[in-house]
């Protein structure tokens, strides 16, 4: 049986951490789907270390890596994640439960269609949104629109971090990002190495408790800046 590893990174999550993990671990038995859960705790101030240890003594299937060098970032801990990650697939999963654990099933279905990565999307029909603001919308549709103008990837919702990943896909795409923008990395790069990807409708919604570590304005930079440094390298390497 193939083995998934949920990925949860967490900076300063104590007011979810508990529900997040709690719930992936009930779905992942009460499917009998053989899984592991990783907490990355980055660099946290808050109680999220101390709760993401106890988490992991409660429950088998939870590990902790315990990021502590200052350099906090959304893509450092999924990085850190990959690297400790044990099972066939890899899928990240928000500690702040934007995204519905039930979906983790519907990722784990598709991909067995074919696929080297499963994209959750909430901007094909079937998909949902809740709260997200209209400045997002607007940001996210025109990064799609860019990416298919650059590279031809025909998706509607490659920024998601809720995707399903083969494990050793990303073993091979040489990760470098250190914020959110590692969710457009990793699908530019797995698209210009040929790999099969397929979006799947899903469910997002605000977070109910603690604070957004998304800047607006930075991480959008920051996606426009890998989609055209790699497409930069992709051909002028040709």
């Amino acid at each position: 049986m193939q083995k998934v590893s949920v990925i949860i990174p967490a900076h300063n999550e104590e007011d979810n951490l508990d529900e997040a993990v709690t719930r992936v671990d009930n779905l992942l038995s009460r499917a009998r789907v053989d899984g592991e859960i990783i907490v990355v705790d980055d660099n946290s101030t808050d109680s999220t270390p101390k709760l993401a240890d106890l988490l992991a003594a409660k429950i088998g299937r939870v590990r902790v890596v315990h990021r502590t060098d200052g350099m906090k970032g959304f893509g450092m801990a999924i990085r850190s994640g990959i690297e400790a990650a044990r099972g066939d697939y890899v899928v990240p999963f928000m500690a702040d439960l934007s995204d519905d654990p039930e979906d983790i099933l519907k990722l784990l279905r598709k991909v067995k269609e074919g696929y080297d990565i499963v994209i959750g999307s909430r901007f094909i029909s079937g998909g949902r949104a809740y709260g997200y603001s209209f400045m997002k919308l607007i940001a996210n549709r025109l990064y799609n629109f860019f990416l298919r103008m650059l590279f031809g990837l025909k998706l509607k919702d490659s920024t998601n971090a809720f995707k399903l990943y083969n494990r050793k896909l990303l073993s091979n795409l040489k990760l470098e990002s250190k914020g959110f923008e590692i969710n457009a990395e990793i699908i530019i790069k797995a698209y210009l190495m040929g790999a099969k990807i397929a979006e799947i409708p899903t469910e997002w919604r605000e977070r109910g408790a603690g604070k957004s570590k998304m800047k607006l304005l930075k991480v959008w930079k920051d996606y426009g800046l890998t989609a055209i440094r790699l497409f930069l390298r992709h051909f002028l390497q040709r």
